[in-house]
């Protein structure tokens, strides 16, 4: 499993339902899919299927898979920063074989406090995640993308391309404990 990612947006495929709408569907994350009647409801939609899916793997402590390289026909649905961010704890605890529980004990909070770190649609502090990935053994690194408009994705909707949309980056990397 990879923790590190260039960026937090899923590959999606929009196509015609028949019925003069659109379906919308990711391939990493085959849980998220959902329809609408046009590219703005689709793509609003998708993104909320992609989260509420990302939220069961959360709850079943399974690792979230990284998005892919966008293939033709595709478009990017982004994973809002803090929950990417979170998504990264979430993978780490997995990998690391850390339960709530442990990682809990190890910050010095309560489980529910752990909880709040790892629910995707709570407002968390990015230096409380940092400070959690630290107590796993990684540091959270950030970086910054041109963004592009939600114009050129809804044009690769209509255009049926896919095109990248704008980026949020993370990475993380293990780091070695300090010596006691």
């Amino acid at each position: 499993m990879a923790l590190a990612t260039s960026s937090f947006a899923y590959p999606a495929t929009i196509e015609p339902n028949g019925e003069g709408g659109f379906i919308a569907s990711f391939r990493d994350i085959p849980e998220a899919l959902t329809e609408g009647q046009g590219p703005n409801e689709v793509l609003d939609l998708a993104a909320d299927a992609l989260l509420t899916a990302l939220e069961f793997y959360v709850e079943s402590e399974r690792a979230v898979p990284s998005p892919s390289v966008p293939k033709a026909g595709e478009v990017l649905v982004e994973v809002p920063t803090s929950a990417a961010a979170k998504v990264l704890l979430l993978n780490a605890m997995v990998e690391s074989g850390v339960r709530p529980a442990e990682l809990a004990r190890r910050l010095g909070v309560t489980r529910q406090e752990v909880h709040r770190l790892t629910d995707l649609r709570h407002a968390t502090k990015i230096d409380g995640i940092a400070k959690a990935l630290r107590a796993l053994g990684y540091r959270l690194e950030l970086s910054l993308a041109k963004d592009r408009h939600r114009s050129a994705v809804l044009g690769c909707v209509r255009a049926a391309i896919g095109s990248p949309c704008g980026e949020a980056s993370f990475t993380i990397r293990r780091v070695k404990p300090k010596s006691e």
